[in-house]
């Protein structure tokens, strides 16, 4: 019976790192409608801008599998293109405050793990 529940424990503790992985983003096309709406809502697009940012963000998508840094640099010359010098520093705004609300939100973890009270 012990060996049963040291078992099933240790299963338990081995199976959490999995549950731990982020989830998948899907596709590159459900990606890349996700991103579009979101852009749409907060930058405002017109409909061909909307059409042109979705194929932008599509081939992004497509490029990220197999070099991440020169399919960002790409898609922000497109978007770039596409966007009006309003909308594009909106979005490089909404991008730098991202990156920090990422790095603030682990930070804050952390953090928060150090400063809990050991419990004996």
């Amino acid at each position: 019976m012990k060996k049963t529940i040291a078992a099933v424990v240790l299963a338990g503790i081995f199976s959490l790192p999995a549950m731990a992985q982020p989830k998948q983003d899907g596709s590159p096309e459900e990606r890349a409608s996700r991103i579009t709406e979101q852009m749409t809502e907060k930058l405002e697009l017109n409909a061909d801008q909307k059409e042109s940012v979705y194929n932008a963000n599509l081939e992004m998508a497509n490029a990220m599998k197999e070099d991440r840094k020169a399919a960002h640099e790409a898609h922000q010359a497109k978007m770039k293109e596409i966007l009006t010098d309003e909308q594009f520093a909106k979005l490089e705004e909404m991008q730098k405050n991202r990156r920090k609300g990422g790095k603030h939100r682990r930070m804050e973890s952390s953090d928060a793990k150090e400063l809990e009270p050991a419990q004996d």
